[in-house]
């Protein structure tokens, strides 16, 4: 079927074909009347296009199509004039129009048409319309992206010019360890879901909205944690509490007449019991974690051989010079970490490892340089001597590998201290048990230690006390307890540095009660290894002090630049400001 149609536009007539090659023509016509015309054919093609977008209702015969007349609606009109002219537009079907520029009109004309006439992608394929919508939304988001990547940058870039080179390469290492976490993290994210393609039933459901929160909001990273005045002082308390609490125990044992061994026997059993209570109470495994089973009852027999020892090395040796070796643990502590853990071994240590090592020979030959001596005499040396200085430097040797132990296996968040605590208790009460038995049956008589006794303090001991002093052994046990709860809230209040150099410093509370209430005081040998084992300690001390500084400053560092970047991203937390692992105390 030809289609037509006649607009009033100029002088001349064009007519519109449609032919194989192009589809639509238009040919200017010229009609007797010379009214100009515009006559549109459609092609003769199977396409329609009589209604398009452009031309809702397109006609199929010839028709004219008039052009009404602009009128301005502010100049006075006339109804009258009104009236006439829709009579005489409705009498004539074509009006002409005087233009001046017709070639330019024609052009124009023209170029809408082709225009109107072109096809387009949205009515060739329906999805072209949404392609194009999201390929302008993934450049926008391209250039969104790109545009905040270069804010990060010149973050980082003016962070990272005020670092040290220390801490630039200290942030390099944060960041491949973040790195290597985030690779690890991937692939077992992708062997759980290729575990749960197999079984459907273990897929877990999330819904896209918590999905997409959860990636695109990146809470800010908060900065450490600052202590108050108050807190440090508190923790500094704790610190002094526990360390002086067991040294003023041992010494009123030794004091009231109660047997070590016995008093030992009597504070395990409490605390076994209220270990096992509490941990009860708070619905703790006792057995802990299947991993961990052998390397917990190991460190459990560390320690009650290593509290049974220093209970033991006190029938031979003074309370200061037990203390000070007792306290030489914290150089083993950092000679097996060396070894074992393959820790870096800095000069500080290494200084500090030397003078202990003459510390501990000093208290070897104590007796060879005692008052009682003029000159150097080996033979003065004996044998008791010796085996109490052993006994006590076993301690610190036992104790050490128990704190390697918990470097190594123990500082996981599943495992609770108070479980550690009730095996070790349990195991002390088993060997302590054995002690008293073989002490009550078959050395009773003996009393090999007694002179040596009786040359430090007035009061003489009973194996299983029947008076007062049964129920101070009963009081002593119980304070041992508040021993325990003062260490843990000094390790969890107080720096790790300073509560070390806090405990190392009942050797000086130790010298006080000895060269008080006993008859032997202090050799001059014995206050110069005293002297030495704090010196060592405080070195060290302050070595781990200046550290623990310079990783809160790096920490803080890293939380700037982190905040900084994680405004449109999810960046993963540094592991720097993880949050710490437990401390376990011996």
């Amino acid at each position: 079927m030809d289609s037509s149609a006649t607009m009033n536009a100029s002088n001349k007539e064009l007519h519109m074909a449609s032919n194989s090659d192009s589809g639509d023509t238009i040919i200017p016509l010229e009609n007797p009347n010379n009214v100009p015309t515009i006559v549109v054919h459609s092609p003769t093609s199977d396409t329609d296009l009589s209604v398009t977008p452009a031309f809702p209702n397109f006609s199929t015969n010839e028709e004219v199509v008039n052009q009404p007349v602009f009128t301005d609606p502010t100049e006075p009109s006339n109804t009258n004039l009104e009236e006439e002219d829709e009579e005489e537009e409705n009498k004539s079907v074509l009006v002409p129009m005087t233009t001046p520029n017709l070639p330019q009109q024609n052009t124009q004309l023209l170029d809408e048409l082709k225009y109107l006439l072109k096809p387009t992608n949205s009515l060739a394929t329906s999805n072209s319309v949404i392609q194009e919508s999201q390929e302008a939304d993934a450049a926008i988001k391209r250039r969104t992206l790109q545009f905040d990547e270069n804010l990060m940058t010149n973050a980082n870039n003016s962070l990272i010019d005020d670092l040290t080179p220390n801490e630039i390469k200290s942030l390099n290492a944060a960041e491949r360890r973040s790195i290597a976490s985030r690779s690890h993290r991937s692939s077992s994210n992708a062997d759980s879901i290729g575990n749960g393609s197999r079984n459907p039933s273990m897929q877990p459901s999330i819904h896209p909205r918590t999905q997409s929160q959860s990636s695109s909001a990146a809470a800010p990273i908060t900065l450490p944690e600052q202590r108050t005045l108050l807190s440090q002082l508190s923790g500094l308390t704790w610190a002094f509490i526990a360390a002086y609490s067991f040294t003023i125990i041992l010494f009123l044992t030794r004091m009231c007449g109660i047997d070590l061994i016995f008093g030992f026997f009597l504070q395990m059993i409490i605390q076994t019991i209220a270990f096992g209570v509490y941990a009860f109470y708070k619905g703790y495994n006792l057995l802990g974690p299947s991993d961990h089973r052998t390397a917990m009852i190991c460190r459990a027999v560390l320690i009650g051989i290593g509290s049974l020892t220093s209970f033991l090395a006190y029938y031979f040796i003074t309370i200061v010079d037990l203390s000070a070796i007792r306290q030489s643990q914290v150089i083993v502590t950092i000679i097996l970490s060396i070894v074992v853990l393959h820790e870096r071994a800095t000069i500080v240590r290494i200084v500090a490892c030397g003078i202990t090592f003459i510390a501990i020979m000093i208290f070897y030959a104590e007796e060879a340089f005692s008052s009682y001596n003029t000159f150097w005499n080996p033979n003065v040396i004996t044998w008791n001597h010796l085996l109490g200085i052993s006994l006590a430097l076993c301690t610190a040797i036992t104790h050490s590998m128990a704190s390697t132990m918990n470097k190594r296996y123990f500082s996981i968040e599943q495992l609770h201290n108070t479980v550690l605590c009730f095996w070790s208790a349990i195991s002390a009460f088993i060997i302590s048990s054995i002690a008293l038995f073989i002490k009550h049956f078959f050395s009773s008589g003996a009393h090999s230690y007694s002179v040596y006794r009786q040359r430090l303090f007035f009061a003489d001991t009973h194996l299983f006390p029947h008076d007062w002093r049964l129920f101070v052994s009963f009081l002593l046990a119980l304070a041992s307890i508040f021993v325990f709860i003062a260490n843990q809230k000094a390790i969890k209040r107080g720096p790790s540095s300073i509560v070390t150099l806090i405990y190392s410093t009942d050797i000086v509370l130790a010298l006080i009660l000895h060269n008080i209430f006993s008859r032997i005081k202090s050799s001059k040998a014995g206050l110069i290894g005293c002297v030495l084992i704090l010196i060592s300690i405080l070195v060290v001390c302050l070595e781990v002090f200046i550290a623990e500084k310079n990783r809160k400053k790096m920490a803080i560092k890293i939380v700037e630049a982190a905040n900084a970047s994680t405004q449109k991203f999810d960046l993963p937390k540094p592991s720097i400001l993880k949050k710490p692992k437990k401390q376990f105390s011996i």
